[in-house]
């Protein structure tokens, strides 16, 4: 091969690189043009990925929420269930009995319409003037509630059923006040009510009575009975309920008497 055949040989070939060249800037503002008709559906195509993300996110949510109230329903199923049981267990003969029980230790007490008094089994709760106790003021339901709490020991003790022995009363008469009587209008719970109480408790009770009132029975107690002030003082009579615990003392220390 010639030296002239080299030299037209590279000629060609500039030329066809020259147009190869121009071929690939004509692909490249190709490929820019459809990059730039594309970026918009890319985009869109992130909105809907995030809105995908979003949605199973709450479709999880809800599934969490649908989890928890199926086992809400569940757990008042089975409750109802149990109660309907021990509804069902609670015989009319023993509601009857139980029932006037409360009532005989409400009309020791000189409560009005003490024999209308009973309980119902379905409401679970003592029915006194056709009401709830839960719907009285605070006094009748102190009242009922420790008429409710000794009579279900009594019903107990009587039947030699389960019962621990004693029983605690938490300020049962001190905000008392019968019907016809205003608590703007005295300031003391009623004396008889006070007196046949503490005489029904002592007399007509076969177990332990714990009774935290703030104020002092009317008639001395029996001999059998012991009236502990609280003088929330070291050094005089009983400090409390809970002894006091002296300074040395851990903080988390308690001794308990008796």
């Amino acid at each position: 091969m010639t030296i002239e055949n080299l030299e037209a040989r590279t000629t060609m070939l500039r030329a066809s690189i020259g147009t190869n060249r121009q071929d690939v800037l004509a692909l490249q503002k190709d490929i820019e043009r459809l990059d730039a008709k594309m970026n918009p559906e890319k985009g869109n195509l992130r909105d809907l990925l995030a809105k995908r993300s979003e949605i199973e996110k709450h479709l999880s949510l809800y599934e969490q929420v649908k989890t928890f109230e199926d086992m809400i329903r569940r757990i008042a199923d089975e409750t109802e269930a149990e109660v309907a049981t021990a509804v069902a267990g609670l015989s009319l003969t023993a509601v009857r009995e139980f029932s006037g029980e409360i009532a005989k230790r409400l009309a020791e007490w000189g409560y009005p319409s003490a024999a209308s008094v009973r309980y119902d089994r379905n409401e679970l709760d003592i029915i006194a003037g056709d009401q709830r106790r839960s719907a009285h003021g605070k006094g009748v339901r102190a009242v009922l509630h420790a008429a409710f709490t000794l009579a279900l020991a009594q019903y107990c003790f009587d039947r030699e059923l389960p019962h621990p022995g004693f029983v605690v009363l938490d300020s049962p008469l001190v905000t008392y006040r019968p019907p016809d009587q205003s608590a703007e209008s005295d300031d003391e719970p009623p004396e008889g009510v006070v007196r046949a109480f503490y005489r029904d408790i002592q007399d007509n009770f076969d177990g332990q009575v714990i009774v935290m009132e703030n104020t002092d029975p009317l008639e001395p107690l029996g001999a059998d009975s012991l009236d502990i002030r609280f003088t929330k003082r070291v050094d005089i009579g009983r400090y409390g309920y809970m002894p006091a615990v002296a300074d040395e003392q851990a903080a988390d220390t308690f001794a308990i008497e008796g």
